[in-house]
């Protein structure tokens, strides 16, 4: 873990502890929820952003990975208070929770917004990136072969698919 900037010959410490890891999230949620100028909810035109909601619930379920469940407890209750309500839709219409409409409806406490926007974006994100960057990108599950095609193989020799997969090309 690097919390400051580093040259490439500094790159080489060994892994942090988990401990270390759990209580410098810990220690950036609560700053983040220390911050005055966070709002509680983030909706409409800031929906996406980070709001004390937000950080509260991710804090809350760092604390539940940590094992202290009375400050997850206290965490995930307050927010409650933050302004987050269940989704108000129509009786069996759960599904419209999930469409752009309502991406920035109460209940989405951190909801990212990924909108195609054209000119933005990058190649990166249209060939392993989700379905929403570029309105269909190829594939959301697997690793595109270009991906792949990147790598050596184990002994540092080139990769070749037919090696894997007899016929491939």
């Amino acid at each position: 873990m690097y919390l400051e900037p580093v040259t490439i010959e500094q790159a080489n410490r060994p892994r942090e502890t988990e401990d270390k890891i759990w209580e410098t999230i810990i220690a950036d949620l609560t700053d983040c929820i220390n911050t005055p100028s966070l709002p509680n909810m983030a909706t409409g035109s800031n929906g996406g952003r980070v709001s004390k909601a937000a950080a509260y619930a991710l804090r809350g379920k760092a604390n539940l990975y940590w094992k202290k469940y009375a400050d997850a407890s206290a965490d995930l209750a307050k927010v409650g208070t933050m302004g987050p309500r269940l989704f108000d839709g129509t009786a069996g219409k759960y599904k419209q929770l999930f469409t752009a409409a309502n991406e920035t409806d109460a209940e989405m406490i951190f909801s990212l917004q990924n909108i195609e926007v054209v000119g933005l974006g990058s190649e990166y994100q249209l060939r392993i990136g989700s379905r929403s960057a570029f309105n269909s990108c190829w594939n959301n599950d697997m690793l595109h072969p270009d991906y792949v095609d990147s790598f050596e193989t184990i002994d540092g020799s080139e990769f070749k698919w037919d090696a894997f997969l007899p016929g491939y090309s």
